[in-house]
């Protein structure tokens, strides 16, 4: 095990390294930053840290004397994360990023557009507005290369004014326009579901999760949260992937049973995610 950054300077991830042939494989991905990984003496047990960085945008109100932390307010984004904030008449432009891209996102009216996004493009600085507000330039670096380019305030009409029309790979560097919402889970099972016999050993469990995004067509979901009807302690459940885990076939004698209650959050490539629960139980005894 251990950590790298892509050639693209994303990162650093968490990789595996099949020693016999010589093959690393990417076990992280999302917004997450590893910044150190270890192992137990006896193999079994792995710690990493990792680091979240989350940028957010608030509203100060402009006075001749300094302002109050209380004066300022969050703005609410569709996005999770956002930065560069830019004026507009009658609306508020700003970029968020992912893992994988940066985009720009206009504010207006009480909703949110994506107007601009490219995989690997990095934007440089903010973007600007015209006067009339009714033109939008942006600088964005791709591939080592800086290119300069602008679209009309709805998004449209991509043109390059300076460096190349395209970015890596080929790609052709065009808008896209859409609004975006949260990934819908439309189902989310558990195997096993029921827990038993309830004999003090932990039991492998894998959630399988439905989901449909308008925008992502792979979703990432994973496990977030683990509670119970009775007090469990840390040691009751353990992640060993995204959606599977261990968890301890125990419950109280004096009780009715032991329901564990598994939350999976299904997040998209526009840093918008959603939740569902499912329950796995550890009946009192056999009876129904």
């Amino acid at each position: 095990m251990y950590l790298a950054s892509d050639p693209d300077g994303s990162g650093p991830w968490l990789y595996s390294l099949d020693v016999e042939r010589r093959i690393p494989h990417r076990l992280s991905s999302g917004v997450e930053r590893y910044t150190s990984v270890a192992a137990s003496a006896d193999g079994r047990h792995l710690v990493a840290t990792l680091a979240n960085a989350k940028r957010t945008l608030w509203r100060l109100p402009l006075s001749d004397s300094p302002a109050r932390d209380s004066a300022a307010s969050r703005i609410l984004l569709t996005t999770g994360t956002g930065f560069s904030p830019r004026l507009g008449p009658g609306y508020l432009l700003y970029v968020s990023a992912t893992a994988a891209r940066e985009s720009i996102w206009k504010v207006s009216g009480g909703g949110a557009t994506e107007l601009w996004s490219a995989p690997g493009a990095r934007i440089l600085g903010g973007p600007a507005i015209s006067a009339d507000g009714q033109q939008i330039a942006f600088s964005v670096g791709s591939g080592g290369k800086t290119s300069l380019y602008v679209m009309r305030a709805d998004g449209s009409d991509v043109r390059a004014l300076t460096g190349p029309p395209s970015i890596s790979n080929g790609a052709s560097l065009e808008a896209s326009v859409r609004r975006v919402s949260p990934p819908t889970i439309m189902s989310l099972t558990a195997t096993p579901d029921v827990l038993w016999p309830a004999n003090h050993k932990m039991v492998p469990v894998s959630l399988k999760v439905g989901v449909s995004d308008n925008s992502d067509p792979q979703p990432e979901c994973r496990i977030t949260g683990v509670t119970s009807n009775e007090t469990i302690a840390r040691t009751d459940w353990q992640m060993t992937g995204s959606l599977t885990g261990e968890l301890l076939a125990e419950r109280s004698g004096g009780g009715r049973g032991r329901i564990y209650t598994l939350t999976v959050t299904c997040t998209n490539s526009s840093e918008l995610s959603s939740t569902a629960t499912v329950n796995i139980s550890v009946p009192h005894d056999q009876r129904k």
